[in-house]
């Protein structure tokens, strides 16, 4: 039996294929309006017309950072020449002032003066920051450690305790001439042999080139970083300037801000040295890291 016209209606806006309109009145099916679901040919072509309308917004944002990029990079040029006029300036409105190294101590020493601070012979720290990037993007440099010879040196620390390998006698002489703590060749490699001397009970091993094939058969009982080798100047022909580097030499170690940078403390002195000493030491250190390629 065929359903009534009503019933037919009703199961068509249950399904969703007709207005519920319909169920106010009973029309021929002839004049059911159908309601479709968008394909995805309508769907791509709102999505283009959304992407179309969006772009002009999006061109004038972008044209809006560019010009503001623009203007304030203008504008710090403009407070990069700002200079203040009074003895007294907030630092928020002025760049920060720049000295040169004499300058700067000359400063130190000014603050130390017993009217201050009251520290005529307090330390000199140079902070420097170095560049650990590389010629390939994805890699860097790792921390740098070593030793440097001041022109003037100061009472921060003892002399190092330097343990010398020699084959020649008058290189032995000539090491505990200049401060070694050991020096020798074959009876001060057995004592390394037989671990009688501990690795806490000196601080650098320096060996010349002459005997060096002779301490392969201690290479494992010296600790890597105090083991003589090309990459921490430790090894050489010249007995006295491996003495003179390593007795007096100052330690330096920089410590990562992160990949691309790193930051290095050194002590270049006291106040009392004077300003040219200061000075000089300071120059040193850069020399030396310069040529490690660290600076930015």
């Amino acid at each position: 039996m065929a359903a009534p016209m009503e019933e037919v209606v009703r199961a068509c806006v249950r399904a969703g294929l007709c207005s519920g309109l319909l169920l106010r009145g009973i029309l021929p099916l002839s004049r059911v309006e159908l309601r479709y679901k968008g394909g995805k040919s309508q769907r791509f072509r709102k999505a283009e017309e959304i992407q179309l309308k969006e772009k002009p917004k999006w061109e004038s944002k972008k044209t809006n950072v560019v010009a503001k990029a623009e203007a304030e990079l203008q504008q710090s040029g403009e407070f990069l020449k700002r200079r203040p006029v009074d003895t007294l300036w907030l630092s928020s409105f002025y760049p920060t002032r720049c000295y040169s190294v004499k300058e700067a101590i000359e400063m130190h020493s000014e603050f130390a003066h017993p009217n201050m601070l009251d520290n005529a012979s307090g330390y000199v720290v140079s902070n420097l920051l170095l560049d650990m990037t590389t010629k390939k993007k994805t890699k860097y440099m790792e921390n740098v450690e070593g030793l440097v010879r001041l022109p003037h040196g100061f009472d921060l620390e003892k002399p190092n305790r330097v343990i010398a390998f020699c084959k020649g006698e008058e290189d032995v002489q000539k090491a505990k001439e200049m401060g070694a703590l050991m020096a020798g060749n074959m009876e001060l490699l057995k004592q390394f042999q037989n671990s009688e001397i501990s690795n806490e009970a000196y601080d650098y091993v320096v060996c010349t080139l002459d005997y060096y094939p002779e301490l392969t058969s201690i290479k494992k009982v010296v600790k890597r970083n105090k083991f003589p080798s090309q990459k921490n100047g430790a090894l050489g022909s010249d007995i006295a300037a491996l003495m003179e580097l390593f007795v007096h030499g100052k330690h330096y170690e920089s410590s990562k801000i992160n990949d691309r940078e790193a930051l290095l403390s050194f002590t270049v002195g006291r106040l009392s040295m004077g300003v040219d000493s200061l000075a000089e030491n300071l120059s040193a250190v850069i020399k030396h890291l310069a040529t490690l390629r660290i600076f930015h």
